[in-house]
């Protein structure tokens, strides 16, 4: 995908990866495959933990020698944290360039629209990339080689063995991410993504496949769950 400018939308800001072994430091870090990224070009990537649990998601964006990773504000400071622990090994430095703050809720529905979940703090390392169909969005290289959580991520494709999926879901009453979804007195599910839609909440929930056909709630009120995302 191209991405020319440095333009940001509200609420969006950039960590910046420099030095001569910039592309090779992410590689070994991320989900996507950043040595095959052109001038100019970006992808949807993340950043897993040992678990495979993703701990920030980003679109990855190269500009000459630089490479910028595109996320939240709110996780910029976090996301730096995260990758500053194996900078030390490799010639990089880090920086950060925040974004103006706005109202979020124009892109951040067209995402969920088109079935992406940006991870916020409330949803750090809650969830394995194909809970959000980072997989099928090309924010997975399943042949790039080892990165971060790599092992866990690549045997739950290959045995095929998630039960939690993501859904689009309607809620009433408010919402917030990370939020606890029951049904029958149980945790089924969570809360990935939510923004204020007309006069209802429009949601991304990773929930439990068993649970997709019962009564779900989320603070005592009903959630009325849609198609699969």
């Amino acid at each position: 995908m191209k991405e020319t400018t440095l333009s940001l939308l509200p609420g969006l800001g950039y960590l910046r990866v420099t030095g001569s072994e910039a592309a090779k430091f992410l590689q070994g870090l991320v989900t996507c495959d950043v040595l095959a990224l052109k001038e100019g070009d970006s992808t949807l990537g993340a950043l897993c933990n040992r678990q495979g649990r993703v701990v920030f998601s980003f679109r990855l964006l190269k500009d000459r020698a630089t490479y910028r990773l595109k996320m939240p504000n709110e996780m910029l400071a976090r996301a730096q944290e995260a990758l500053q622990k194996f900078a030390a090994f490799s010639k990089v430095e880090l920086g950060i360039e925040r974004g103006e703050e706005g109202d979020t809720q124009a892109w951040t529905l067209a995402d969920m629209d088109a079935g992406l979940v940006t991870i916020y703090p409330e949803t750090e390392s809650l969830f394995l990339p194909q809970m959000l169909n980072y997989d099928k969005l090309g924010a997975v290289n399943f042949n790039k080689g080892c990165y971060l959580g790599q092992e866990i991520v690549a045997r739950t494709q290959h045995l095929g063995t998630l039960k939690r999926h993501l859904y689009h879901a309607m809620l009433a009453g408010k919402c917030r991410r990370g939020e606890e979804i029951f049904s029958e007195g149980q945790v089924v599910g969570v809360v990935a993504a939510c923004a204020k839609k007309n006069d209802k909440n429009t949601l991304l929930i990773v929930l439990q496949d068993t649970a997709a056909e019962k009564a779900l709630h989320l603070q005592g009120a009903l959630l009325n769950i849609g198609s699969l995302a």
